[in-house]
């Protein structure tokens, strides 16, 4: 299953293992969220920011992704909080001229 749910093909079954073809490997994690054995599968990529990750297992893959949503929806929050106090600073500068 883990071989079909590759999005590149980059998956082969060797004698009794999984192969990864590293050149054509996006990282996406899809291989390892549908192989019925942990740790079978274990990728390493490296983040734009110099950090390394290590994944093997669905939980491991689940809580990556889910701490880089929480910190695009953070980074989200902050913009638009900024945005909002200084619409709401603008209005404020209007009334005070009525």
């Amino acid at each position: 299953m883990c071989i079909k749910a590759c999005p590149t093909n980059a998956l082969y079954w060797g004698t009794g293992y999984v192969g990864v073809i590293e050149d054509l490997c996006v990282y996406c994690g899809a291989c390892v969220l549908n192989c019925m054995v942990d740790n079978c599968i274990k990728i390493e990529r490296k983040r734009e920011d110099g950090t390394t990750e290590r994944f093997s297992k669905p939980s491991a893959v689940i809580k990556l992704a889910e701490r880089c949503n929480s910190k695009k929806r953070f980074e989200r929050v902050k913009t638009n909080a900024a945005t909002l106090r200084r619409s709401r600073k603008e209005k404020d500068d209007e009334l005070a001229w009525c």
